[in-house]
Parts: C-alpha cells; sequence; structure tokens
C-alpha cells in the first residue's frame, strides 16, 4: 500500500517489464480478478506480461511503487489491441488509468497512426467512454474459457 497523497505527487510513465510477482499483486488487488474461475497465478501473469510487446507502467515517482499496468499487443503500424489495464485501488480516481491509455496510445504510434481496441469489464465501460472509446459491433470472440 502507499501512504501518500498521488495528488501531490509526480507519478511516472514508462514501458518498462515489471516483475511478475509485483504484476500479479496490483492485478489481485485492484479487483481484475473478480469473479473470475479460472485459478491465474503469478507465474501465469508473468508469462502473459512477458509475450505483449507494449507493456506500460505507472510508478510513483519517488518511491517507484507500481501505482497501475497497462499491457498491449500493436504491430507498431496501425492496431493496437489493449489487453490489460490495471490500477491498485488506492491511487484509483486520480488519472492513471486516462494516463496509462495514453502512454500506451504514444508509445505504440501515437494518436493518429494507431487504432487502439479493447474487450471491457462491464463496470469499467463508462470510463473507456468518457476517454472517447466507442462501442462496436463487429467485434468478435472465441471463449472456451470459464
Amino acid at each position: 500500500m502507499i501512504s501518500m497523497n498521488l495528488l501531490e505527487h509526480a507519478v511516472t510513465y514508462s514501458v518498462e517489464q515489471p516483475g511478475s510477482g509485483e504484476v500479479y499483486d496490483l492485478l489481485v488487488r485492484s479487483g481484475l480478478f473478480e469473479g473470475v474461475t479460472l485459478t491465474v497465478g503469478a507465474d501465469e501473469v508473468g508469462r502473459a506480461f512477458a509475450g505483449s510487446n507494449l507493456v506500460v507502467c505507472a510508478r510513483a515517482h519517488r518511491s517507484g511503487q507500481l501505482l497501475g499496468v497497462c499491457r498491449a499487443l500493436t504491430d507498431f503500424t496501425r492496431h493496437c489491441l489493449v489487453a490489460t489495464v490495471a490500477v491498485a485501488p488506492e491511487a484509483k480516481g486520480h488519472g492513471i488509468g486516462r494516463g496509462l491509455i495514453a502512454a500506451t496510445h504514444e508509445a505504440a504510434g501515437g494518436t493518429e497512426k494507431i487504432v487502439l481496441f479493447l474487450h471491457s469489464d462491464p463496470r469499467a465501460c463508462g470510463f473507456y467512454e468518457k476517454l472517447g472509446f466507442k462501442r462496436e459491433l463487429d467485434f468478435f470472440s472465441l471463449n472456451n474459457v470459464s
């Protein structure tokens, strides 16, 4: 847990691969795994992040504490699929999710070049709509995972 007031301290966004234990802890605390029946451990999370070609972390500037993460797959030419966005519960409401999306979009190639796609938890749809994402009717999935 961080005990600082986030509004008084800088947040740094960087392209990096966080440690599997560090990111797993963040994902659990963020509530991302709520309602997921499949057991996912730190090793699986580590492999998922290592297999992604773009990971952006938000860290408290002074302490280095991981406050949020965005994991994506991109061709750096036209498309970027955002697979994971998570923010620590104590850091929510301070613009970190918005910052992660913006930093990811920029790192993938910028807003004028790259189209972002994502699949959202229903609880987060309003957040993405506030960022300018629009719902699409032609998105498909094949999901045999419970």
